[in-house]
């Protein structure tokens, strides 16, 4: 009861910065940091910290981050590779607090209700913006710039580009789905179910093919591991969207073939100097942010776009920070997503941190394809969720009885911090 109320304010902060983000993912940013600060002061003056991790996910954490600094220290431009740094900080801190203030089930229900909820928002208003036919694009200055639409008919919501709401999105779905088991009565079930079709439905009209992919991979674990009438759902899904869209599903398809002149040649140019980048210096990288002035040396003459990202989160990482900053975020992900399948799997948290590990994978498969994981709101959607499995392994684990489980005191680096079962 202690730490229900201890914690009660600083998750407010979280479902608060949660619903804050269509505005900017700044607002969010200052809700997490008050909450961990918060949760951060009041843990020292109870003494409940330790100097140092204690557990594997702690130390990655510790060792990612150190990686991350030295990459700074070696960039080509460190004053601008410090901030590239402090937003993988952001990630850790986002973990964190997840894990500090998700203690019981209501609230990972609540967690999981803020980002789905939000997403169908974001869904239903992308989709009216799309029947409108609107397009706006209002630019004051880099960090104020508001767009509407797209030129090209392609749903973007709230966010910058299409991609990057297909990632929002597909990270949603997992939640939803996870909520969908929890309802107990058909009429709540319809709802959810009505909030996934909309999500869908706005899926398809992104046009993103990283994003279709990513829903794909989401749903076939899902229905091959946990309820296969959900293979049955996908299929339809799929279905309706060539019955509906049959152009645009078909075109963008098509255009995945090399001899197409639509395809996007430039994408795979990009991937192929990212991986010249890493190459020539693939323990420190170039510098967080260092894309824009290293990438000109190592581009193909064919390539003329000029791209900004490597369309691929992993080869972007890699160039930028180094292959062990990369090799740490994708090692702390997998280790919590199979720490939690393993240790919830009978227990009441077994489906929504199974829908979860879904959504988290899909996603991380999306991001070969893009980048939309460096995105502010995308990230802080994606860290919420992968904390909040986390989260439900420890109260699965305190749930046990007593003879069954170790425990251990929180550290400064939680998730980080239980002792393992």
């Amino acid at each position: 009861m202690k730490t229900l109320v201890f914690t009660r304010p600083s998750f407010r902060w979280i479902t608060v910065g949660v619903w804050l983000m269509p505005l900017t993912f700044a607002a969010t940013a200052v809700c997490l940091l008050g909450a961990f600060w918060r949760e951060l002061a009041l843990r020292i003056q109870s003494r409940e910290l330790g100097a140092l991790p204690r557990t594997p996910v702690g130390w990655l954490w510790l060792m990612t981050l150190a990686f991350g600094a030295l990459s700074v220290a070696c960039s080509v431009s460190p004053a601008q590779s410090a901030f590239g740094w402090l937003g993988g900080l952001g990630y850790a801190i986002t973990f964190i607090v997840a894990t500090w203030t998700v203690v019981t089930p209501g609230r990972l229900k609540q967690l999981h209700k803020a980002i789905f909820w939000l997403a169908v928002v974001m869904a239903a208003f992308g989709l009216g913006i799309w029947a409108s036919g609107t397009y706006v694009h209002w630019h004051y200055s880099p960090a104020l710039e508001i767009v509407l639409g797209t030129e090209d008919g392609r749903i973007n919501s709230v966010m910058y580009h299409p991609n990057l709401l297909a990632g929002f999105l597909v990270l949603a779905m997992g939640a939803g789905l996870g909520l969908f088991h929890q309802m107990a009565s058909r009429p709540r079930k319809a709802v959810i179910a009505a909030g996934l079709a909309t999500i869908g439905l706005c899926l398809v009209l992104t046009s993103s093919r990283a994003g279709w992919i990513g829903a794909g991979v989401m749903l076939a674990l899902y229905g091959t591991f946990v309820d296969r009438r959900w293979l049955l759902v996908g299929a339809g899904g799929v279905a309706a969207a060539v019955a509906l869209f049959p152009q645009l599903v078909f075109s963008r398809l098509a255009a995945l073939s090399w001899d197409n002149p639509a395809f996007d040649k430039f994408r795979v140019m990009a991937w192929i100097s990212a991986r010249d980048m890493i190459a020539a210096r693939p323990l420190t990288g170039w510098g967080p942010g260092s894309w824009e002035i290293v990438y000109p040396r190592f581009r193909l003459a064919e390539e003329t776009r000029h791209l900004p990202h490597a369309h691929n989160y992993y080869l972007h990482v890699g160039a930028e920070f180094g292959l062990p900053v990369v090799v740490g975020l994708v090692a702390i992900v997998v280790l919590v997503l199979y720490r939690g399948v393993r240790d919830t799997r009978h227990t009441q948290y077994r489906l929504p941190v199974a829908a979860t590990v879904c959504a988290v994978i899909g996603y991380g498969v999306m991001n070969a394809f893009d980048y939309t994981l460096s995105e502010g709101r995308n990230a802080m959607a994606f860290f919420l969720l992968v904390g909040g499995v986390e989260a439900a392994r420890r109260m699965a684990l305190a749930d046990r009885p007593p003879e069954t489980r170790q425990t251990g005191r929180l550290t400064a680096f939680p998730g980080l911090g239980e002792a393992d079962a």
